[in-house]
């Protein structure tokens, strides 16, 4: 979701024309830095909760 909003409000980029690692350049890549951990360690929390 994350991905999808900051490449909607970034002049010139089309998530069709560039990848989604592109976003984690310039000064706002700190959000797709974020979007990265967040995806790593949601699911692993999720299967944390699901074995206790």
């Amino acid at each position: 979701m994350l991905l999808w909003a900051d490449g909607a409000t970034r002049p010139a980029y089309s998530l069709w024309h560039h990848g989604a690692s592109q976003l984690g350049t310039g000064e706002r890549a700190w959000l797709q830095t974020i979007n990265f951990v967040l995806g790593g360690l949601l699911p692993r929390r999720r299967a944390w909760l699901r074995r206790t």
